[in-house]
């Protein structure tokens, strides 16, 4: 199950990115993929998670942008990667989601720009109708 939700979030999030990476497409920035791991994820070894759902994503972005993808992983931040995702109102979860992440990339100074995008991967669907979410 693990597997198909994050096939279904990534190809979200490959979307959201494809707008900005194909717009600029003469400065050829890489494409920034930061991956916050949630604590309920079970596997344990990022090369892992990258064999099994992000090599493919990886090859197809990097043919069809012309772009390098780098990926980041962040573990272990403390209200970020043990935030409560599961919840049937996903307009409430959302609206908390962005609070946290945006305190985390301000107090990290990460870039929030058309291709640095922030994902939190997770162990389970957010609710019984909501595997994720991605927004722009």
């Amino acid at each position: 199950m693990f597997k198909t939700i994050a096939r279904t979030l990534l190809l979200i999030a490959t979307f959201t990115l494809c707008q900005a990476a194909l717009a600029d497409d003469t400065s050829k920035r890489p494409l920034f993929f930061f991956l916050l791991i949630h604590d309920d994820v079970k596997e344990t070894s990022d090369k892992r998670l990258v064999e099994d759902y992000f090599a493919w994503l990886i090859k197809d972005l990097e043919s069809f942008t012309g772009r390098r993808v780098h990926l980041q992983f962040i573990r272990n931040v403390p209200d970020v990667t043990d935030f409560q995702y599961k919840n049937e109102n996903t307009d409430q979860t959302y609206g908390a989601w962005r609070s946290e992440i945006n305190q985390y990339l301000k107090e990290q100074n990460l870039p929030i720009n058309g291709t640095s995008k922030y994902l939190l991967v997770t162990q389970s669907r957010m609710n019984s109708t909501t595997a994720g979410f991605a927004t722009l």
